[in-house]
């Protein structure tokens, strides 16, 4: 499982737009896949399991929340690993992009703001799931 691009994000597209629109500023939301030993990968990483942790482990589903000016270039990075900062993403797989939500010409500061909002908007929705931003 991976992500395949510029394929998996062509449909959240706005009307109208061109394929160049994916390298606009926005929020993704990928959706990971779990390794079968979570705490043995977990702890290859960490010294300490976060307050989290339980919730994660025990979820129905795991999404993962981001932000950048580039999505698209961003997406490339998780695809390609390039990008691994959190623990959720060294331990799991995407295993698909669920939505992009488009922030153009907005700073850094703003898309932080949207993260959250799409972060606390999905876990209201999905009280079942563990929706991971910063």
């Amino acid at each position: 499982m991976s992500l395949s691009l510029p394929e998996d994000a062509e449909p959240f597209l706005p009307n109208g737009e061109s394929i160049s629109y994916l390298h606009t500023g926005g929020v993704y939301a990928l959706e990971l896949v779990r390794p079968d030993n979570v705490a043995e990968q977990w702890d290859r990483y960490n010294d300490t399991r976060p307050d989290y942790f339980e919730r994660f482990r025990d979820a129905e589903r795991v999404v993962y929340i981001g932000q950048s000016m580039d999505v698209m270039y961003r997406l490339e990075q998780h695809r390609d690993s390039e990008i691994k900062v959190a623990t959720l993403l060294k331990i799991c797989e995407i295993k698909s992009l669920r939505n992009i939500w488009w922030v153009p010409n907005a700073d850094q500061d703003r898309r932080e703001i949207e993260e959250r909002k799409m972060a606390r908007m999905l876990q209201d929705e999905r009280p079942t799931w563990y929706v991971h931003s910063r």
